[in-house]
């Protein structure tokens, strides 16, 4: 989920995550991103789980925020 502006329209963020993900520590590749039905997005990708850490604060860096 976007936590600042600009949020833009859908298609639009779904390609800003597309590129904030596709440039964190340990994502090699983005998969897919749907909507979710209760709002914000999913995305599927390959991710090393080592850098975890490093791909939270990329997010977070980028005015994104993981929901689990």
């Amino acid at each position: 989920m976007r936590c600042r502006p600009p949020f833009g329209d859908p298609s639009e963020s779904v390609e800003a995550l597309r590129r904030v993900l596709l440039s964190a520590p340990g994502v090699s590749d983005v998969l897919s991103i749907k909507r979710h039905h209760k709002g914000g997005l999913v995305a599927v990708m390959d991710f090393d789980r080592s850098a975890f850490d490093g791909f939270i604060n990329h997010l977070e860096a980028e005015g994104w925020r993981s929901v689990f």
